[in-house]
């Protein structure tokens, strides 16, 4: 099977959809998509007054980067790093001597 542009399956989506259209448009709750938003730095738009939408191009991308079996998300990577930075303090605490 060839590969289609998701647009062709699901047309009429707005630009911008908040959290609960957004779930609708990948099939996904709420939760789903927030960890996975998360995990793969999408990042909705501050609209202000509390109103975060996410791009429907960002929703696209990830769809095809998840189904292509795309590497790392930028997620892990930092994780890594955080965790990286984590152990050397632990090490310097312990240096110190000091304990919980």
């Amino acid at each position: 099977m060839h590969e289609q542009n998701i647009t062709n399956f699901l047309p009429g989506w707005p630009e911008l959809m908040d959290l609960s259209m957004a779930s609708a448009y990948l099939s996904l709750s709420e939760r789903s998509l927030r960890t996975i938003a998360a995990r793969e730095a999408i990042k909705p738009v501050d609209l202000g007054l509390r109103l975060l939408r996410y791009r429907k191009s960002d929703l696209d991308r990830l769809v095809r980067d998840l189904a292509a079996g795309a590497g790392p998300s930028k997620l892990d990577e930092s994780k890594a790093e955080a965790d990286r930075i984590a152990e050397l303090a632990l090490a310097r605490v312990a240096e110190r001597g000091w304990s919980r």
